[in-house]
């Protein structure tokens, strides 16, 4: 199985209605809103969850 995901900024001032139209205007992705999410970067990986884990910081997760 193949899974894609893609992953920005979140910001709470912003509706995952509004970051949606944002980002599909400059990026393809999966289908469906974004959810909330947290994402850490660790060298040359970057580890994301749904949970919020030390050193994270919030993102909008798009998953298929």
């Amino acid at each position: 199985m193949v899974k894609r995901i893609m992953w920005c900024e979140r910001v709470s001032a912003v509706a995952p209605e509004a970051a949606d139209d944002m980002i599909r205007q400059q990026v393809s992705l999966p289908p469906g809103l974004p959810k909330e999410g947290w994402k850490r970067e660790t060298g040359a990986l970057v580890e994301v969850s749904s949970e919020r884990f030390p050193g994270s910081t919030p993102v909008w997760i798009w998953e298929e």
